[in-house]
């Protein structure tokens, strides 16, 4: 795969041809699909220990779920309601303050050398359900299945 090209890998239809996006070049984007334990009388888990950690190693784009567009009480689009800590002035840890909330699972879905920008929006492109390929939507689906009742993400990074 190459950085700043039109390459695609995995289960994501990146638009890279659509003419309301510019490719700006900055190095790609990728689309991972995390799974939040939302259930506060009984979480998924039986025992302990059942959780999962991401690091925010690259520009936080977008959440499907969490868009200030969709979601009035979001005004970040998400990043700090999935890296709680990445505003923190009391947190001087940068390895905390890019710890992710805990998570039942997080796979990355697909990734480009495409950065695509909507310059009537003001924003970068964000993966949503649609946007995946048939194994992607099966994919997503199967998690789904083996968390029921569980939040499922899509969230996309730029790669810079």
């Amino acid at each position: 795969m190459n950085r700043r090209s039109l390459d695609v890998s995995g289960c994501v239809n990146f638009p890279i041809h659509d003419p309301d996006l510019k490719n700006t070049e900055e190095g790609g984007m990728f689309v991972k699909l995390v799974v939040c334990d939302n259930q506060e009388e009984h979480g998924f888990a039986v025992c302990s220990g059942v959780s999962v950690n991401d690091l925010l190693l690259e520009v936080f784009v977008g959440d499907d779920r969490r868009d200030p567009e969709k979601d009035p009480n979001s005004t970040t689009g998400g990043e700090t309601y999935h890296y709680p800590c990445i505003d923190d002035p009391d947190t001087s840890d940068m390895l905390r303050r890019l710890l992710s909330r805990p998570y039942l699972a997080a796979i990355v879905l697909g990734s480009t050398g495409w950065s695509g920008w909507n310059e009537d929006l003001e924003e970068y492109w964000h993966c949503t359900f649609a946007d995946l390929n048939p194994a992607g939507q099966a994919l997503y689906r199967q998690v789904e299945s083996l968390y029921p009742g569980c939040d499922l993400h899509l969230l996309t990074f730029l790669d810079t």
